[in-house]
């Protein structure tokens, strides 16, 4: 009869188990890709500003295709510091687009948001982000790669901003495409800490102390914050809409 009761038991565990696994399951590891050091890095979107103070963020050569993106808030930080900008301190800087490097296997479209949000500097040598603490009201779009390729997407943001502390450029990758696919998260060849944060329902966590061997190459182009702003590029790899 204990015995019985005993199975009973292990069995009505093995039940939960099987319901709670679901639910709480880790993300699946990464897969790596060494990436050709010849790759042409294509363009998506408006090209960067001719008069471009300077770029802020990760702007390194991408080594690395990661398969590590889930859709459904999966946000990625890049920090990005205005102290950085030399010549800046003359006249402010003034944000108004942003790229992200990704490796496309064919065509596919994602949709994600682009923003700006605030760092906590409670630690002042390794700020975080504070999602959802806009500096500038978010924007999504549906990147549309349309090929195979490593492609530099360009994503202005809703309005110009001008920076006067740290922030962080946040990259959500919000649903899946029409063919349930993403492409691969280009990194460097090295991680620097304090710098790439990823969150996701859950969970968070610089991205070097997770494992990653290099950062996302995430980045802003600066411009003079008293220059006059050039009318934007239209484009047909990407749609926007503001939030």
């Amino acid at each position: 009869m204990r015995a019985c009761k005993r199975l009973q038991m292990s069995l009505t565990i093995a039940a939960l188990l099987a319901t709670a696994v679901p639910a709480f399951a880790a993300r699946p590891a990464t897969t790596l890709r060494r990436l050709d050091a010849t790759a042409n890095l294509l363009l998506a979107g408006p090209a960067a500003s001719t008069s471009a103070l300077c770029t802020l963020g990760v702007t390194d050569a991408p080594a690395w295709s990661v398969g590590y993106i889930i859709p459904g808030e999966d946000q990625y930080y890049t920090l990005v510091d205005p102290a950085e900008c030399a010549g800046g301190d003359d006249c402010g800087v003034s944000v108004s687009l942003a790229h992200i490097v990704l490796d496309f296997s064919y065509a596919m479209s994602t949709p994600v948001r682009v923003g700006l949000v605030q760092a906590d500097l409670t630690d002042a040598e390794c700020p975080v982000p504070m999602p959802g603490v806009y500096v500038c009201p978010p924007v999504t779009y549906d990147i549309a790669g349309p090929d195979a390729g490593l492609y530099d997407v360009a994503l202005p943001l809703s309005e110009g901003v001008t920076l006067t502390g740290k922030v962080f450029l946040e990259v959500t990758f919000t649903e899946w495409g029409p063919y349930w696919d993403v492409p691969g998260l280009a990194i460097t060849g090295a991680c620097d800490p304090c710098r790439s944060y990823n969150y996701y329902p859950g969970s968070n966590y610089d991205l070097c102390t997770f494992g990653f061997d290099g950062n996302p190459v995430m980045f802003v182009d600066v411009d003079c914050a008293n220059a006059v702003p050039n009318e934007a590029t239209t484009w047909g790899q990407l749609k926007a809409s503001y939030r």
